[in-house]
């Protein structure tokens, strides 16, 4: 083929493909022109078992939360008295270490009979 043969067919297809394009572009234009008519309607059914069960599950929630707030509380205040305890315990051990009182005592050569 040649190429002047090539560049007509090419264009042929293009023709083509913009005669399709324009198409299109009319009847979207012919649609927008037109009034919509469509409805919708969005129907909420609350109600029944499922409405029961959020509710049960938020009271139960809040039981748990009025009842385990107090335990966690006084578990948390147990906990930290216990760890001041341990560090009490743990800075009289380096008092006691820091005052000498555990080095080695020197022991006095023993005489030598001649």
């Amino acid at each position: 083929m040649s190429v002047a043969a090539e560049l007509t067919e090419a264009i042929a297809g293009l023709r083509s493909q913009l005669s399709s394009i324009l198409e299109s572009v009319d009847r979207m234009a012919a649609t927008r022109s037109e009034p919509a008519n469509s409805v919708g309607n969005i129907n909420l059914h609350a109600g029944g078992a499922g409405v029961w069960i959020a509710t049960t599950c938020c009271a139960v929630m809040m039981a748990v939360a009025l009842i385990g707030a107090p335990i966690l509380a006084v578990a948390y205040l147990d906990m930290r008295a216990e760890i001041r305890a341990l560090k009490d315990t743990d800075n009289a051990i380096r008092a006691y270490i820091n005052t000498g009182a555990l080095k080695p005592a020197e022991q006095p050569e023993p005489e030598q009979e001649e």
